[in-house]
Order: C-alpha cells, then sequence, then structure tokens
C-alpha cells in the first residue's frame, strides 16, 4: 500500500513539473517596462521586454511596444496584438522617458506597479534621459538582454552605495512626505553602451532637474550612506611639501595632484541650528576615516604633518562640492536629502506642507563641517 502511494506522490510531482515547464513556454514573462508619451493619440506608449523562454534561446529577450490611456490599458492591449498571455509578474525595473516625468509626472503609473499583488514595491524606478522606447528597442551587440541588464546595473551600484535605492516603494514613500523629494538615476544610451549619465531630480512626482554623477559622493555623504566607496580627487599642492626631484616634468603638477581614497567609515550628523519660518539654517558635521590607495609618488608621505595637510584639502573640497549640490537642491526646490524631515520632527505643532517647506527649502542656509583621518597608505611612505 505505501509502495502504491509513494508511486502515485512521483507521478504527480512528475506530472506538475511537466505543466509548469509547458505553462512557462507559453506565456510572455515581462521583466522591464518602459513608459514614453505619445504625442500623435495622447496616449501612454509602453515598452516591455519580454524574456524567451523557448529552448535554446535562454538569457536573450525580444521587445513589443503598445498604447493605452492608462498603464494597465497599455498592458491589455499588448495582450491583444500577442498570441500568449502576458505576465507581468517578473518586472524588475521600469524606465521612464524624461518627457513624461517633466510634463505629466509618474506617480500614477508607480502606483498602479506597486497595487498589483503580482509585482510589488521592489522594482526599480529609472529614467531615461530621452525616450524609454530608444533604449529598450535598440539593438545591442553585446547585451541580449536590456532589461536583466539595467537590473543588474542598479542593483549593483546600490549594493556598491554609489546610488541612492530607487524601488517604487521609496518614490511613493519620499512623494507621499511633507519633507523629501524623490531622486532616480537617468540612463543614457550612446550606440551600444548604455549606463548611469545623471541623477534625475524630483519635486513631487515630477522631474525638474538633474546633477552630474559627480555629486554622487556627496548625497550619499549627506544620507550617511557612503561607506565602502571609493574616491578620487584633485589636490591642490600648495602647502603640500614635494620631493624636489623631477618637479617640472609636468605642467599640472605645478598646480595640483590626484589622489585615490577608500572610505572606510563615515557618519553624517545634521541639526536645526535656526528654526525660523523663513530662513531655516542646518548645521552638518561629518566625520570620515579613509586610507589612501594612491597618489603622485613625489608626495613624502613619512610625516604625521603632510597627512593633516592632505586632510585638510580633502575637507576643504567636500565642503566646497556639497555646497554646490545644496545650491542646485534649492534652485530646484528639490529636497532629495530630507532636511524637511528634521525640520518637521522639531515643529510637529506647525508641519510644514510639502509646497510651504519646498518655499523655505530655497532660502535655507547651512554650515558644513568635515573631519577627515587618514588611518593608514596603500602608497609609498
Amino acid at each position: 500500500m505505501m509502495k502504491k502511494l509513494t508511486l502515485s506522490f512521483l507521478c504527480l510531482a512528475l506530472l506538475s513539473g511537466c505543466t509548469q515547464t509547458r505553462i512557462l513556454e507559453e506565456i510572455n514573462i515581462i521583466t522591464a517596462v518602459g513608459y514614453d508619451p505619445d504625442e500623435d493619440s495622447n496616449m501612454l506608449r509602453t515598452t516591455s521586454v519580454i524574456e524567451n523562454m523557448e529552448p535554446g534561446k535562454e538569457g536573450t529577450s525580444r521587445v513589443r511596444n503598445s498604447k493605452g490611456h492608462t498603464s494597465k490599458g497599455a498592458k491589455n492591449s499588448l495582450s491583444l496584438n500577442a498570441s500568449r498571455l502576458s505576465a507581468s509578474g517578473q518586472v524588475r525595473l521600469a524606465l521612464y522617458g524624461r518627457q513624461l516625468a517633466e510634463e505629466k509626472g509618474i506617480v500614477s503609473i508607480a502606483d498602479t506597479l506597486s497595487r498589483d499583488p503580482s509585482i510589488g514595491s521592489l522594482v526599480y524606478m529609472v529614467v531615461a534621459e530621452n525616450e524609454a522606447r530608444d533604449i529598450m528597442s535598440h539593438n545591442y551587440k553585446d547585451i541580449p538582454n536590456i532589461g536583466e541588464y539595467l537590473y543588474r546595473l542598479i542593483e549593483h551600484n546600490i549594493e556598491q552605495h554609489s546610488i541612492p535605492s530607487c524601488t517604487i516603494h521609496e518614490f511613493l514613500k519620499y512623494y507621499y512626505s511633507d519633507g523629501r523629494d524623490p531622486i532616480l538615476p537617468i540612463i543614457s544610451r550612446k550606440n551600444n553602451e548604455v549606463g548611469i549619465s545623471k541623477m534625475a531630480l524630483f519635486n513631487g512626482d515630477k522631474l525638474v532637474g538633474d546633477i552630474d554623477t559627480k555629486y554622487l559622493f556627496n548625497i550619499q555623504l549627506l544620507l550617511n550612506n557612503a561607506s565602502r566607496q571609493q574616491r578620487e580627487m584633485k589636490i591642490s599642492i600648495e602647502n603640500i611639501p614635494f620631493e624636489k626631484k623631477a618637479l617640472e616634468e609636468k605642467e599640472d603638477i605645478k598646480n595640483n595632484f590626484h589622489i585615490l581614497f577608500d572610505v572606510i567609515d563615515i557618519h553624517t550628523v545634521i541639526l536645526l541650528t535656526n528654526q525660523s519660518k523663513t530662513e531655516p539654517e542646518f548645521k552638518i558635521h561629518t566625520n570620515m576615516t579613509i586610507s589612501l590607495s594612491e597618489i603622485d609618488e613625489r608626495i613624502n608621505l613619512s610625516g604625521e604633518n603632510i597627512k593633516k595637510q592632505i586632510s585638510t584639502e580633502i575637507n576643504n573640497n567636500i565642503k566646497e562640492e556639497t555646497l554646490e549640490l545644496l545650491s542646485v537642491l534649492k534652485d530646484r526646490q528639490a529636497d532629495v536629502i530630507g532636511f524637511g524631515e528634521i525640520y518637521n520632527r522639531k515643529n510637529k505643532i506647525t508641519n510644514s506642507t510639502s509646497e510651504e517647506w519646498r518655499k523655505k527649502f530655497s532660502r535655507a542656509q547651512f554650515n558644513i563641517e568635515v573631519n577627515t583621518k587618514i588611518t593608514r597608505t596603500g602608497a609609498r611612505e
């Protein structure tokens, strides 16, 4: 009797496995989706990346386009023009064309995706420098599956603390916050190369500007997420003692040199020092421990004095860069750091709405202090 039962369960398991395989081969599994406005019809144009499940074509993808007045309508339209069921349960990344993000906003699409029980809120959100369709529909030489490639690109940079996390959950969290705005990476394509070129600044759900990736370190520093990063920096030679030999070998060495350092530990504290309703003031204090990985061989690192002087140069550079970043954020009224959340925690009785805070943020003042400690060097000492 037991042998018969065991055989029955085994047959059921094998049959279930065969059925599941057949189903996967008969549906369109969407792994990434792009959104652009369709100006001719005033509709939403979607570009879906579908993973190939056919034997021998694993790891590749194909692209399908559709239109609709809503994101769900566009998905239904995709099904009408396909011989297979379209399943969105494996969507990992949503790419929004810049025009759509600037003119119409993207919260309605993000909210719809987050409410789909088959998708969830951990999908990455990204902005295309131009059209999402241009990035997803291009025939890449060395990228067989652009949806998977973009997902891995974003995931890798988040894990390395190079960019802030950009899931739908986080976008909606900051969108509905009265003291913080979303920030998303911008993807650009140049021929067959695709990568993160800028960061998109949002005021609510609309893109209002962008910043160069050179400020990513400063953003992560303010968000307390810059540990384990590696940073290259130009240092002025003023007050830095050189060895005398070959000083004239390079023209640029007369003015500056470059260093490469690894961030071992970093901690930033942001305090509201003036609760003014018109011009609030914040104190930003950062302590950072680094290891020098590379430095010009003509720099003498034998004494503590030289390390202190290099630390001072690093402090000044980071302070200057951070002030430049904050100036852009204030000009765009895009508080992607969350200074408004700090302000509202100190003013619980008279919490500022999003619009009220953005006006205050544009007039906010910042006092920045950076202390860098060099613990060891991989360079010659």
